[in-house]
């Protein structure tokens, strides 16, 4: 006879069917590594947007803001897969339009931030407002995969207008106004 736990000794199995003492791996559902994932991403790309609340510049708020609805987009690619391919074997490469293949319910959202991509604000308010509009996107998003939106921040710290890149020969709002500082000249 063999003592408990000595090698090849075999064990009573417990109520699962496993040896006793034997460590059990949980069983996963369907999906549920997607559903991390997304949660993951939505989480940072929320974070990403709680980041450009507080940044001290509209060229840092821009560019977290970007990241954040770029994370966003990615999220539900997460939650839906990939797309079969569109064509002569090509795929799509650029998240924005990937996204209107597999979620066409986010096609308008797609659309502006493709845009705002190829042409980003020039002004403080711009980028402000594409912030605004990545949390409508985090929110809309979130409650098109089935999940909860993460909590943002109200509070926006406001930033100056000479932290944002001056485009030669860009139009502006008072023709008065200096093109670095945005006071009048």
């Amino acid at each position: 006879m063999t003592e408990p736990g000595a090698a090849g000794a075999r064990t009573a199995p417990d109520e699962h069917g496993a040896p006793e003492g034997a460590a059990r791996q949980v069983p996963r559902a369907p999906g549920a590594c997607r559903i991390e994932q997304t949660t993951r991403l939505l989480c940072v790309a929320a974070d990403a947007l709680t980041e450009a609340h507080w940044v001290q510049s509209a060229a840092e708020r821009l560019a977290a803001t970007r990241l954040a609805t770029l994370r966003t987009a990615a999220a539900v690619l997460a939650a839906r897969g990939r797309p079969g391919s569109t064509g002569a074997g090509a795929r799509p490469t650029d998240a924005w339009r990937v996204l209107v293949t597999v979620a066409p319910e986010l096609g308008e959202w797609a659309s502006y931030f493709e845009h705002a991509d190829r042409h980003p604000p020039r002004d403080v308010r711009g980028v402000d407002d594409l912030l605004r509009a990545g949390e409508d996107f985090l929110i809309t998003a979130a409650t098109t995969v089935g999940l909860p939106a993460p909590s943002l921040p109200a509070l926006l710290v406001p930033v100056e207008m000479s932290s944002m890149p001056v485009v030669p020969g860009e139009l502006r709002a008072d023709p008065g106004e200096d093109e670095i500082t945005g006071q009048a000249s």
